[in-house]
């Protein structure tokens, strides 16, 4: 979304390719704009690495935006680099909670504990790891590791439900 939606703002058509495990969302966002946008500004394909790296390679494409893994970063940027398109890459990322001090220390783990496990922690900007003061660790960690222990997956839209499915193991 936040590479989609600046684009079609300035005006731009879209392919989005998503992940081949989880497309379900990007076909909502084509049946949305189908209702909100000019006709084939939205559009999306869905198939494997093959799929994405003729979308990069495509001369009628001016610029690709990725989210992924650092491998597949890399040959996405040198299938774009063929014909000189801007390329924007968002890869690999860790994104650490920093825990100096707290006031309530049980409402900040339960803070750190949604922002890695929303959406079953399969989000790019999912928390995957914790930099805690020395004083703190202990505390943290077993806290952290408790609160962790007591998640059970089950279905996701059941009331009060702390991890739903997962894409894959």
């Amino acid at each position: 979304m936040r590479k989609a939606i600046p684009a079609l703002v300035y005006g731009n058509a879209i392919i989005l390719k998503p992940a081949c495990l989880t497309p379900g969302a990007v076909v909502l966002m084509v049946e949305v704009a189908a209702d909100t946008q000019p006709e084939n500004m939205v559009q999306a394909v869905i198939g494997r690495g093959a799929l994405g790296q003729a979308l990069a390679e495509h001369s009628g494409v001016d610029a690709v935006g990725f989210t992924g893994s650092v491998a597949v970063g890399k040959r996405v940027a040198i299938a774009a680099a063929g014909h000189l398109v801007e390329v924007s890459l968002e890869l690999g990322a860790k994104n650490p909670a920093v825990l100096n001090d707290a006031s309530d220390l049980d409402r900040a783990l339960d803070q750190i504990l949604l922002a890695t496990f929303a959406a079953c922690g399969q989000r790019c900007t999912a928390v995957s790891q914790v930099i805690v003061h020395r004083d703190l660790e202990e505390a943290a960690l077993s806290g952290l590791a408790a609160r962790a222990a007591a998640m059970e997956p089950t279905d996701g839209m059941i009331e009060g439900a702390k991890i739903g499915p997962l894409a894959s193991a």
